[in-house]
């Protein structure tokens, strides 16, 4: 299995409450998130483990619709997100934490490729970083979006 991984972490001027609330709020995702363009549930209610959706947001310039589900839930502290598209299967963490009167999110992306072909392989290995470059620059802008709503709500 062939993958990647990215951790990022931001501090919060908010309590994991506050951050917990932006993070599943899964109908006011395109405005707390400025690169998620639409959500379309597709089972489930509220935020937890089986909730699906589709996500449409912005990124390489084009707008793209991706399904995801709710793998597991811990409120306030941490929430799992998986999704499978090219085969490949990705996988994101959000962990809370209070820190010093506020809160640090930390995110881990992973996106790995099931059963690989030596051509997908070499092109992973080759496009690969490149692909979490930018896709690092998108999630750090989504853990300022998640920052920027919760302080909002203080």
């Amino acid at each position: 299995m062939a993958g990647h991984e990215l951790l990022l972490t931001r501090d919060v001027d908010a309590p994991p409450e506050a951050i917990w609330r932006v993070l599943t709020d899964l109908d006011n995702a395109p405005r707390n998130l400025s690169q998620v363009v639409s959500i379309e549930r597709i089972g489930g209610d509220g935020y937890g483990p089986g909730t699906r959706w589709r996500e449409t947001r912005t990124m390489f310039g084009r707008s793209e619709a991706q399904e995801m589900w709710v793998e597991s839930v811990d409120p306030p502290r941490a929430t799992v997100v998986r999704a499978q598209a090219g085969g490949v299967d990705y996988t994101t963490t959000f962990e809370v934490t209070p820190r010093d009167g506020g809160s640090r999110i930390t995110m881990r992306f992973a996106g790995a490729q099931q059963a690989p072909s030596v051509l997908q392989r070499l092109a992973w290995t080759v496009l690969g970083p490149i692909g979490m470059r930018v896709t690092r620059k998108a999630m750090q802008g989504d853990l300022d979006d998640i920052a920027a709503a919760a302080e909002s709500l203080n």
